[in-house]
């Protein structure tokens, strides 16, 4: 993918080069915790990795002093994206079926770690399902990186 996306991008953009970019899926529900990985084990985008909301996005409750998703320390997420392999120089790619509510919150977590190459796909799983385009259901083999805060 020759341009970098940093705030939307729609379906068509990422087909081209749909291997090279780093894709979450983000589907949930704060009804239903096991919703999104579920959602993700019948079906999701190529190469996509699940992003869970309770588990990897969101940090300790502290009852009486947080709310039902704290963000992680940045020191964990850190560790948290280098676990999933990505790269400073990768394009990171995020949806869900929420209108973005729930990928904005990954989005937002990349940038604050200073990653600007990260967007939020318009139309979420609805639109590359209503597309027609290929979905998947094996899990993408990833090799932890040594991905640096604050680098480009």
């Amino acid at each position: 993918m020759a341009d970098k996306y940093s705030t939307i991008i729609d379906v068509t953009s990422i087909q081209p080069g749909i291997s090279s970019c780093f894709i979450f899926d983000c589907r949930s529900s704060l009804a239903d915790h096991q919703y999104g990985q579920n959602a993700f084990n019948e079906a999701h985008i190529p190469q996509a990795q699940f992003a869970d909301l309770n588990r990897q996005l969101s940090g300790p409750i502290i009852p009486g002093q947080t709310g039902r998703h704290p963000l992680p320390s940045r020191e964990i997420f850190l560790q948290q994206v280098r676990d999933w392999g990505v790269t400073n120089d990768a394009q990171v790619i995020v949806y869900d079926d929420n209108h973005g509510a729930f990928a904005a919150r990954l989005w937002w977590m990349f940038r604050w770690l200073g990653h600007e190459a990260v967007a939020v796909m318009s139309g979420g799983f609805e639109e590359w399902k209503n597309a027609g385009l290929e979905l998947a259901t094996d899990s993408r083999v990833v090799t932890v990186s040594d991905f640096q805060e604050g680098q480009p």
